[in-house]
């Protein structure tokens, strides 16, 4: 079986909502500085389901990479565990700023040699992207992109 690979890069990056003219002061205020990507055999998952939702004649619902704040707040424990134990990840959520309003994670197990993940998608995000592929990474350097890696 061939592995996938993973990275995760501090990206510098505006939230699309806080380049409109109309943005309140407050979504402005909130505009990350630099947000959690997550790449997958050298793709961000950002492009990566825009393209999926492109190759389904939709549009992809506009979700996003977490932001620092966020990542700190629960995003880093998720990783960290899903070296050791089965759990979930949150990868993405709302462009809006509120991750609470939608999000895209996997469900991850754990294996003596690898991590496995599957998407754990909610009804409308089925609709829009069908079934998502699973990705099987070496479980060594997948503890070590995530442990060597400065949340």
């Amino acid at each position: 079986m061939n592995m996938d690979t993973i990275s995760l890069r501090w990206l510098h990056k505006v939230n699309p909502l806080t380049k409109r003219k109309r943005a309140s002061k407050e979504k402005r205020a909130h505009s990350p500085s630099q947000v959690l990507g997550v790449f997958v055999n050298d793709q961000p998952l950002e492009s990566w389901l825009e393209t999926i939702a492109a190759s389904r004649g939709v549009k992809s619902l506009g979700d996003v990479f977490l932001a620092e704040h966020h990542v700190l707040e629960f995003a880093k424990g998720q990783w960290l565990a899903s070296c050791e134990f089965s759990g979930f990840i949150t990868l993405l959520a709302c462009g809006c700023g509120h991750w609470e309003c939608s999000s895209i994670g996997v469900q991850t197990t754990v294996s003596d040699n690898w991590v496995h993940w599957r998407f754990d998608l909610t009804p409308i995000y089925l609709t829009r992207f069908g079934e998502l592929p699973e990705f099987w990474f070496d479980r060594q350097a997948y503890c070590q992109m995530v442990s060597q890696f400065e949340f």
